[in-house]
């Protein structure tokens, strides 16, 4: 049964609002990690997902239980809550893992120490270093990326969404195809630009970004 749970201020949460149009039907289980005040879980709840949600904090995983306990009505999905590192996860089959909120730093860590079923799909919309995420996913074996982008106030953000599939060839976007770039908008290219030319160490893909985004930026 779908709930009616308030969400504060949902109209700004692009990143949030970008992963839930992301449902599909056939996701039986929500993953809402390093949840934060679990904004997106509980808009999954509204979708009558079942959902767990997992921070390290117990205070917020505490918060979350409570407000809960108050707003949940009638028959309600399954929830459940853990306070320990997302690392340590084990998901449920037909699952849909959503990792917002952190660094690709500590994304990677954490696709490192879990195992992958095809019956499991993966959005990440990292803080902050986004392209050594995509670094560690191409390096991965029998792995689907698609890629999509969202802005949220004058920030933009990547939007990752992966899984393991069978098939020897799976369709990999490639996060450094020049076209991409352009429906960011220019002042996130210059941003993004500028950043990657002040890193003292840059990958080969790095570079290769560095020169694509030059291209495009004189031609503005």
């Amino acid at each position: 049964m779908a709930q009616n749970i308030k969400i504060k201020s949902w109209s700004k949460k692009k990143r949030l609002q970008k992963a839930l149009s992301l449902l599909k039907s056939g996701d039986q289980w929500v993953y809402d990690l390093y949840c934060d005040h679990g904004d997106l879980g509980k808009a999954c709840l509204n979708e009558g997902k079942n959902v767990l949600f997992n921070d390290i904090s117990p205070r917020l995983i505490q918060g979350i239980r409570e407000d809960l306990g108050v707003q949940m009505t009638g028959r309600a999905p399954l929830v459940e809550y853990c306070d320990r590192p997302a690392q340590e996860l084990k998901f449920k089959e037909n699952s849909l893992i959503f990792m917002l909120g952190v660094g690709g730093l500590l994304m990677i860590d954490c696709l490192k120490a879990w195992r992958f079923n095809k019956a499991q799909r993966f959005v990440a919309i990292p803080a902050y270093y986004a392209v050594e995420l995509y670094e560690y996913l191409a390096s991965l074996e029998g792995f689907e990326l698609s890629l999509d982008f969202v802005k949220e106030g004058r920030r933009g953000y990547e939007v990752f969404i992966f899984k393991k599939v069978s098939h020897r060839q799976p369709n990999f976007q490639d996060y450094f195809e020049a076209d991409s770039w352009k429906e960011r908008g220019i002042d996130y290219i210059r941003r993004r630009f500028h950043s990657l030319r002040k890193k003292r160490q840059r990958t080969q893909r790095e570079e290769l970004l560095v020169d694509e985004l030059r291209k495009i930026i004189e031609k503005y």
